[in-house]
């Protein structure tokens, strides 16, 4: 087979980006948004739109800034659901914080105890961990999601007894 690039060029390896990009493709719920082919086809309205600008002339690369028009729709289409305020955007990095103090706090307990869980595994276990709140006649409860053993282990090591599948509220403590 004969050979298209330079030994030289064969030895390059791949960028960061291009790492970020495949590593995205090992979770089944990441938003992959970026380089690559969509896995759903182009619909109607939005092809029938593209032929018509494309006529029209429109055909140059927008400026940096993009276009006025598109970021004013998107911003308006967005606004309903993303409410931003000083508050939620503080509360935000406070929870984000707080997560990552707990992630590393587990991570770190695993070694101490020489029990293996990856960081990964352990964010999956923690998004995992659902309650639900019911409430039959004045008896308020929770029902526990099943929880894989990583999940008992954490809570064992956060000191945490783990609830019992039905739970009432009162009798969940820490």
């Amino acid at each position: 087979m004969r050979q298209i690039c330079s030994k030289k060029v064969l030895q390059i390896s791949h960028s960061r980006i291009r790492h970020m990009f495949n590593l995205t493709k090992q979770y089944s719920n990441a938003v992959y948004l970026c380089i690559d082919e969509p896995d759903f086809s182009t619909p109607s309205f939005i092809i029938e739109k593209a032929y018509k600008e494309v006529k029209n002339g429109f055909t140059y690369y927008t400026p940096n800034a993009r276009i006025l028009e598109l970021r004013e729709a998107i911003s308006e289409e967005v606004k309903s659901v993303f409410r931003w305020t000083e508050p939620r955007i503080k509360g935000h990095f406070v929870i984000c914080f707080l997560a990552f103090l707990l992630e590393r706090t587990l991570e770190s307990k695993f070694k101490r105890t020489h029990l293996s869980a990856l960081s990964q595994q352990i964010r999956e276990t923690l998004n995992s961990m659902n309650f639900a709140k019911g409430k039959i006649k004045k008896s308020k409860f929770f029902i526990k999601n099943k929880s894989d053993s990583l999940g008992n282990k954490i809570l064992r090591l956060l000191h945490i007894k783990p609830p019992k599948n039905v739970t009432l509220i009162n009798e969940l403590s820490l």
